[in-house]
């Protein structure tokens, strides 16, 4: 890779998130702790990367029961909408729309190299991490069985809400999930 990548560290930090995912009985706590050989804001994009793999996985499951049709705005509750920033100026968008457009933004900034050395990087981070929870919510709310199901599985809300916690990347006030 291209300056100020160590393509050794990006792999040690990939190979160590699977290993400790594929680790049962791992608190989240563990699963999210920055080891002490691994920068915690490299620790912290890999992280991202990992869960936007995850988010993927839920984005599969949920496709049978989120169609354009079924969920025609990406809301959690009916508190909660949101509006696809994707789009220049944001707009509504189906839930299943809003999924896959995050996920691609997040996918394609994550690939970019200026996400992991500059402080605008370390800004979109925040930025997609609030986003890619929102797919959480809906699913939590909007989809309540497979979202159970997937987290049964995977511990990937439990684990997340222990990333934006500790990495301070999400104000509490939007952690909605099981606020209502």
């Amino acid at each position: 890779m291209s300056d100020g990548v160590d393509v050794d560290a990006a792999l040690e930090a990939e190979v160590l998130i699977y290993k400790r995912a594929a680790h049962e009985n791992l608190a989240c706590e563990e699963f999210v702790d920055t080891p002490e050989d691994i920068e915690e804001d490299h620790w912290i994009y890999e992280l991202l990367r990992y869960f936007t793999v995850q988010l993927n996985l839920l984005a599969l499951e949920l496709s049978n029961e989120c169609t354009t049709e079924k969920c025609t705005e990406m809301q959690a509750t009916d508190d909660w909408q949101f509006l696809c920033a994707c789009h220049e100026p944001p707009k509504e968008c189906s839930a299943i729309s809003y999924i896959m457009h995050n996920l691609d933004q997040a996918e394609s900034t994550l690939s970019s190299e200026k996400t992991r050395v500059t402080e605008d990087g370390k800004r979109q981070i925040a930025t997609l991490a609030r986003r890619l929870y929102r797919i959480l919510a809906h699913a939590y709310y909007e989809h309540p069985a497979c979202f159970d199901s997937f987290e049964e599985k995977t511990h990937l809300h439990s684990q997340y809400h222990v990333y934006v916690t500790k990495f301070k990347l999400m104000d509490k006030k939007h952690l909605i999930i099981g606020s209502t």
